[in-house]
C-alpha cells in the first residue's frame, strides 16, 4: 500500500486574507523591509494601502505593511506624515528626503 503525498503547505503562516508574496526575481531586494524601503524611495508619499498594492498586488496585505512601516519608522529609516484614518492617512517618505 502506498502513502498519499502530504498536502502542499506554505512554509510560513500569513495573516488572514493575505496571500504569500510572489516569487521574486534575483535582482530584487530580498526582505520585505528592503522592498518596502525601495518602494518608499521610488515613490515617496504613499499610504500603507498603496505600498501594499505595490508590493503584493491588488490583494496586498495592509496589516503586514503597517507593521513593517512602524518598524522602519522606529529605526529612523522613514518618516510619516498624516494623522491616520480615512481623512488623513499616514504617508511615508525616506528619512533622507526630509
Amino acid at each position: 500500500m502506498t502513502e498519499a503525498a502530504p498536502p502542499d503547505r506554505p512554509s510560513r503562516a500569513h495573516p488572514a486574507g493575505c496571500d504569500p508574496p510572489a516569487e521574486r526575481p534575483p535582482s530584487q531586494p530580498s526582505t520585505i523591509y528592503d522592498r518596502l524601503r525601495t518602494q518608499i524611495t521610488i515613490r515617496p508619499g504613499q499610504t500603507e494601502r498603496e505600498l501594499a498594492h505595490g508590493l503584493f498586488g491588488k490583494t496586498g496585505c495592509q496589516p503586514r505593511i503597517s507593521f513593517s512601516c512602524q518598524l522602519l519608522l522606529g529605526r529612523g529609516l522613514v518618516v510619516r506624515t498624516g494623522a491616520g484614518g480615512r481623512g488623513q492617512p499616514f504617508r511615508y517618505y525616506p528619512a533622507s528626503a526630509v
